[in-house]
């Protein structure tokens, strides 16, 4: 009887413990670790309420250099419309985004149009230090775009975004929630200045941050630098003391004799490894190397220097300080060295400073101090190297563009290394001379912009390429010639009178018709060729696109004549059909044409932006 209570007991006992591990994991999944705030409805202008976005070309904003080099793209527009677009146009193609978004500092004029208290802030409010929603507003902001540009960014694809410390806690998580943690590459600090303001009594702040996650579990490496094949690597870890100095003035070279093992190693009770030369170590200038021993960590385990010297490595031991041995791996080629945290000036002379980004816009616009607080092209420019460095044709985004820093970032890289790397820019049309609460400095700077007729930051954003590409005279009245490269320039449309969920067949034709742009941009043929009341045909270096936009028929033979014309000149060429459904039934039209692909419009337009709204 006494064994049968004590296995009640047990068995009430065993209950009890699985009762408690239910109620604790379902608290687990109850209690998500996250970042939680208020969201906050954006409102968007009228115009674009309730309607579909699309892209029309600027024509009289394109910049064509026949040279052979990459068009890129400029898109004015707010970014959230903007993105909506490129969702469809460049879904799964972007390799890096770069942007350097408001940092909500409650002076940087971060405008939120609250769809909550529109009837209070018909225009939108700038948000203050102690506004009750601060964080929250900046977050939802934030969100919004952040989730389109995860879909934008290719399987290996990375992103880096710029913060300060008043919201980089908050875009940590908020990027851990949206990419996974298991995604975080890593927060590079860059030394903005080398000599503070003093103008906070607290804390002189002479840094930003740099997050950086990437888009899937396979990172693609990223490069700070070379490892020069000729350079040797420490034996003994830098950071230990060594006991025993070796003598000679010269550096001397020692290779491995018949016998296995280089070093004779022991552990001592500190945990320090002492090397001993091996008695069969040849000393090339007649030497011997007996009793020679350092006391240090070994960097290399003795099978991998076995292995090393197997495949030609040698050994020195040179005159220095500290008397390290060092080994040469005889390499082939050039390892990566990836890129340090700390992006400072004193450490890496091609980073500079704030100081150094106002001095090359001032030199772009011939003297003029026209923007506030640019990043420098040397900054962006390592960034976009450092992950772009084996794919040089990559697409790289910034939807906050501000003055153009990473257009002209990539164009000088491009420059250097002869790459093909594409630039698409967003910047909204954001009045250069109506931001409250500026330093003197800025407002100089704001009058400056407005009285050289910028009237918009997307002003300053399209001239700073611009003399970029074609050639500008400096601040020192000198000629500086124009590095090349084409540039296409779109603005943001609106269509129809239903959003893409509601759209009816009058949306649905509406959007076919103006879709040419959208089209040509997501097959990366930019040039218009011919335009009429029924079709449309774009091309590119290497393929062509072809649009029959209307649901009447009438030039539909004329428009396969064009095609065929079209289609032998180029590796592929796209032909899009308006349909209600499946452009399947126009494929025989064109069996006698070559090199085509077949495609419908509008429903694959409005199932992405359905998902997006969704």
């Amino acid at each position: 009887m006494e064994k049968e209570g004590y296995e009640a007991q047990i068995k009430a006992l065993r209950e009890e413990i699985e009762l408690l591990k239910k109620k604790q994991t379902y608290e687990i999944k109850r209690q998500k670790y996250g970042l939680n705030w208020i969201d906050v409805p954006e409102a968007f202008e009228k115009d674009s309420e309730n309607k579909i976005p699309v892209l029309e070309e600027v024509k009289d904003k394109s910049i064509k250099n026949d040279d052979g080099k990459p068009t890129h793209i400029l898109i004015e527009g707010d970014n959230y419309h903007a993105l909506q677009c490129l969702n469809y146009t460049h879904k799964g193609k972007i390799d890096v985004i770069y942007i350097d978004p408001p940092y909500n500092t409650g002076s940087d004029g971060f405008i939120y149009k609250d769809a909550r208290f529109l009837e209070e802030y018909p225009d939108g409010t700038e948000i203050p230090k102690d506004h009750p929603l601060r964080h929250s507003v900046w977050l939802s902001f934030m969100y919004k775009r952040l989730k389109i540009a995860k879909q934008l960014l290719s399987k290996d694809g990375i992103i880096f975004i710029s913060i300060d410390d008043n919201e980089q806690a908050n875009l940590k998580l908020l990027c851990d929630e949206i990419w996974g943690h298991n995604h975080f590459i890593g927060q590079f600090i860059w030394q903005k200045k080398t000599q503070p303001s003093f103008l906070s009594k607290e804390v002189a702040n002479i840094t930003e941050y740099i997050l950086c996650y990437k888009n899937c579990d396979k990172q693609r490496p990223l490069k700070g630098g070379f490892i020069d094949i000729n350079r040797d690597g420490e034996l003994v870890n830098i950071g230990n003391p060594i006991c025993e100095r070796i003598l000679y003035k010269d550096s001397v070279e020692i290779e491995r004799g018949e016998f296995s093992g280089l070093l004779k190693k022991g552990i001592y009770g500190n945990g320090v490894l002492q090397i001993e030369l091996l008695d069969d170590v040849e000393v090339k200038n007649g030497k011997p190397f007996s009793d020679i021993h350092i006391k240090g960590r070994i960097s290399r385990s003795q099978t991998t220097l076995d292995s090393d010297i197997q495949n030609g490595a040698k050994i020195f031991i040179r005159n220095t300080i500290t008397m390290r041995p060092t080994i040469n791996l005889n390499r082939k080629e050039a390892s990566i060295k990836p890129p340090i945290s700390l992006f400072s000036k004193k450490l890496n002379e091609s980073i500079p400073t704030n100081t150094d980004a106002s001095s090359e816009m001032k030199n772009l616009f011939s003297g003029i101090n026209i923007m506030n607080y640019p990043k420098p092209t040397g900054l962006i420019k390592y960034l976009i190297d450092s992950t772009t460095f084996n794919k040089m044709d990559a697409i790289i985004l910034d939807f906050f563009a501000g003055s153009g820093t990473t257009l002209n970032s990539v164009i000088n890289l491009n420059h250097e290394d002869q790459g093909k790397r594409q630039c698409i820019l967003v910047q909204k049309a954001e009045p250069t001379f109506d931001i409250k609460n500026q330093t003197e400095v800025a407002k100089k700077e704001s009058e400056a912009a407005y009285s050289s007729g910028y009237k918009y930051i997307s002003d300053i954003t399209y001239e700073r390429n611009r003399r970029v590409m074609q050639g500008y005279t400096n601040s020192k009245g000198e000629q500086v010639p124009g590095l090349g490269n084409s540039l296409k320039y779109y603005k943001t449309a609106f269509i129809g009178q239903n959003n893409c969920k509601n759209a009816n067949d009058d949306d649905r034709t509406e959007l076919a018709k103006k879709a040419g742009c959208l089209l040509s941009l997501g097959e990366n043929t930019l040039d218009e060729i011919c335009s009429t009341e029924y079709y449309q045909l774009f091309t590119g270096s290497k393929e062509a696109t072809a649009v029959y936009f209307t649901d009447d028929y009438e030039k539909f033979d004329e428009f396969k004549e064009k095609v065929a014309e079209l289609a032998p000149k180029f590796k592929k060429t796209f032909v899009y059909i308006f349909a209600w459904s499946s452009a399947d039934d126009f494929a025989y039209e064109f069996e006698d044409v070559p090199n085509i692909q077949i495609k419908a419009i509008p429903l694959p337009i409005l199932e992405i932006y359905k998902s997006i709204y969704n």
